[in-house]
C-alpha cells in the first residue's frame, strides 16, 4: 500500500499549486479560507499530499475546538487532485483518516472534491469515512470559457438566448463596483432582497469578508434603468476558474430580464481576464427550480459531488453534528 504524507504548506505554495489547477472550487481558494476563518473564528490551515514520488494533492483544512468535544477538522469540497489519480483515491483518502482522526483524534467532516460518478460510495468508505446523508450532494456545473463569444453564445439554450436578446434592448447600463462604498451599498440590497423574499443564501457578513481580503477576485456588477438600480450579481474568481456567487433583481429587472445580461457580461468578463471555467453556483433542482434552470440554460456541463463524509461515530460524532445542525 502506497504511504501518503500531508505536509503543512504556506499560503503562497498552496496558491501557486492552486492556480496550477484548471477547474478548481472557491471553497478551497485561500482567500475564502482566510475570510471563513475571520468570520466564523476558524483556525485555517493549508497541506499538500505527498505520495512516495511526488505530489498527489492539495487541500484547506477549517479547524475548530469544541467544548467537551475536542477538534473538528473540516474539509470542504477538498482535496484537490493536481492530475487524474483515480487509481490512488482509497489510499490518499485513507491517509486522512490516519492522519487527522487516528493520529491527531479529530472529528472529520468533509466534502470530498470528487464527482459522483469517479467512484463508489462503498470504495470511500473503505478507508473509514462514513457517508453522513447519502442524498444530500452539491450539485453544479461547468461552463468553458475557452472559445470565441460567438461560440459561447451559440451554445445558450434557445430560450436562454432570445432572454439576453430581449435584454440587450431594454436600454439597461451594466455598470463595475470599483469602491468599497459601492460594494457596500450593494450588499445592503443584497441583504434587503434576502430578508424581503425570505430565503438563506451566502452571507453578506462572509461575502464582505471576501472582499476585504482579495478585492480583485471579487467580479460586482450593477444593472440600471434610467438611473436606478434594478439588480446587480458577483461572482468570485479562484484560479482559472470563476464562480457564481449571488445574483439578485427587482421588479423592473425582472420585467427587463436583467439577470440574463448581467450574467452574460459577467461571463464575457471573465473571459477577458483569462479565466477557462465558469462555475455556476450551484444547481438545485428540488429547493430552487427556477434558479435551476436559468443557470442550465447556458448550456453547462452538470455535475454533482460524492457526498459528505465523516470520521467519527457515537455519542461525540452525534454531538457534533447537532451542535452544526443547531448553528445552521
Amino acid at each position: 500500500m502506497e504511504y501518503f504524507s500531508h505536509n503543512e504548506i504556506e499560503k503562497v505554495t498552496f496558491d501557486a499549486f492552486f492556480d496550477s489547477i484548471p477547474r478548481s472550487n472557491l471553497l478551497q481558494a485561500s482567500y475564502y479560507g482566510d475570510a471563513k476563518g475571520r468570520v466564523e473564528n476558524l483556525d485555517i490551515r493549508r497541506f499538500l499530499v505527498k505520495g512516495p514520488n511526488e505530489p498527489v494533492a492539495i487541500y484547506q483544512a477549517l479547524i475548530k475546538k469544541l467544548p467537551a468535544l475536542g477538534h473538528t477538522v473540516r474539509i470542504n469540497r477538498g482535496p484537490i487532485f493536481l492530475k487524474e489519480s483515480q487509481n490512488k483515491i482509497e489510499n490518499v483518502f485513507r491517509s486522512f483518516h490516519d492522519e487527522w482522526f487516528i493520529k491527531k483524534g479529530f472529528h472529520i467532516l468533509m466534502v470530498p472534491f470528487l464527482y459522483d460518478n469517479s467512484l463508489t460510495a462503498g470504495r470511500l468508505c473503505e478507508p473509514g469515512l462514513f457517508n453522513r446523508n447519502d442524498n444530500v450532494k452539491w450539485c453544479s456545473g461547468w461552463l468553458s470559457l475557452e472559445r470565441s463569444e460567438e461560440e459561447l453564445r451559440r451554445g445558450l439554450l434557445q430560450k436562454w438566448r432570445n432572454m439576453l436578446n430581449k435584454s440587450e434592448r431594454m436600454g439597461l447600463e451594466i455598470v463595475e463596483c470599483k469602491s468599497s462604498t459601492e460594494f457596500d451599498k450593494l450588499l445592503s440590497e443584497y441583504e434587503g432582497f434576502k430578508q424581503k423574499k425570505k430565503f438563506a443564501s451566502v452571507s453578506d457578513v462572509l461575502i464582505r469578508s471576501l472582499y476585504e481580503e482579495s478585492p480583485c477576485s471579487l467580479l460586482a456588477l450593477t444593472a440600471r434603468k434610467n438611473g436606478n438600480n434594478v439588480g446587480s450579481l458577483i461572482t468570485a474568481r479562484h484560479g482559472g476558474s470563476a464562480t457564481y456567487l449571488v445574483g439578485f433583481t427587482n421588479s423592473m429587472g425582472r420585467k427587463t430580464n436583467a439577470n440574463y445580461l448581467l450574467l452574460w457580461k459577467a461571463i464575457l468578463n471573465c473571459m477577458g481576464a483569462g479565466v477557462k471555467w465558469f462555475d455556476v453556483g450551484g444547481i438545485d433542482e428540488n429547493n430552487t427550480p427556477g434558479i435551476a434552470h436559468f443557470k442550465k440554460g447556458l448550456g453547462v456541463e452538470q455535475y454533482s459531488l460524492i457526498g459528505e463524509y465523516s470520521a467519527c461515530k457515537g455519542i461525540r460524532g452525534t454531538a457534533i453534528s447537532l451542535l452544526r445542525k443547531l448553528k445552521t
